[in-house]
């Protein structure tokens, strides 16, 4: 029995050997800003990039041929918005603000509109479109007398009490979706640069999304703290909060919310001998000029 279970490790590690050695893969990082599309964004754009933030994405993409890479990623990235810094009066008023990190890891297709062969120069340069599937963990929090709170679990909008539902979860699935366009500098070194789109299922990464929750409702049923951020014009303006009627809008629940990243790239090309890059004969010799 012994000698069969080494006779199998021996050929499953020579076929495993020969894929590696055989495979086309590109090892990368990708950095820039991140922002979000919710009901805490601006209504003017220049407004909405102060809450830009740093992004960051390592990945490694296998080569199927010239048009299709197969990817994979992990995406670190941070979003927020802030009603107190809007110049919209109706916005500002209602004074919710929050900010998140967000963990991502996605995998996902890339087509090459044009064709891409680093290799020997032979296709240099390519614009190509991006879809997938990901999984993220977020989690909004806001600051309230000097404290960072995680507004999830505090139920804003009456999760958790009768009638209003449960919490929403961290836990979200998402669909990564984009363009951008990548350039050779040699058969190893490729730059570039990608915006990708993230379409969400939840309305909460903003943890705002329904109706206001009548204050003395909320205040029984969710505790002191849900009645103070579920509606905080009070605090903006050093008053009691109001007590708006049953209803009252606090967000838009029928647009989901969306995060976005943009970043520039720089990539290492790992061929193996009888890879999808390797090209013919007649292409050897060929440098420097991309060809289409």
């Amino acid at each position: 029995m012994m000698k069969w279970l080494i006779k199998i490790l021996i050929v499953v590690n020579l076929f495993v050997c020969k894929v590696l050695y055989s495979q086309s893969i590109e090892i990368g990082l990708n950095g820039g800003i991140s922002n979000y599309n919710g009901d805490l964004i601006p209504k003017k754009s220049s407004e909405a990039l102060r809450h830009s933030h740093f992004t960051i994405t390592p990945f490694l993409k296998y080569k199927l041929n010239q048009y299709f890479d197969a990817r994979g990623s992990f995406t670190y990235c941070k979003i927020s918005g802030d009603d107190a810094l809007v110049t919209d009066l109706v916005q500002k008023k209602r004074n919710l603000n929050f900010s998140s990190n967000i963990y991502e890891i996605a995998i996902g297709l890339d087509y090459n509109l044009l064709g891409y062969i680093p290799t020997n120069l032979v296709k240099q340069i390519s614009p190509y479109l991006h879809i997938g599937i990901g999984g993220y963990y977020f989690n909004p929090t806001t600051n309230y007398n000097g404290q960072t709170i995680n507004l999830q679990s505090v139920g804003t909008e009456g999760q958790g009490m009768p009638g209003f539902g449960n919490k929403y979860s961290l836990y979200q699935i998402c669909v990564p979706f984009g363009g951008g366009l990548k350039y050779a500098l040699s058969d190893e070194i490729n730059v570039g640069f990608e915006i990708n789109f993230r379409k969400t299922f939840t309305d909460y990464l903003d943890d705002v999304s329904g109706s206001y929750v009548n204050y003395y409702k909320l205040l029984n049923g969710n505790g002191p703290l849900a009645a103070a951020l579920g509606n905080r014009a009070g605090e903006l303006y050093g008053t009691k909060p109001e007590i708006l009627p049953a209803g009252a809008q606090r967000g838009n629940p029928r647009l989901k919310d969306w995060y976005i990243t943009f970043g520039v790239q720089i990539s290492y090309n790992i061929t193996g001998s009888s890879s999808n890059f390797k090209v013919k004969n007649s292409y050897k010799n060929k440098k420097g000029c991309p060809s289409f």
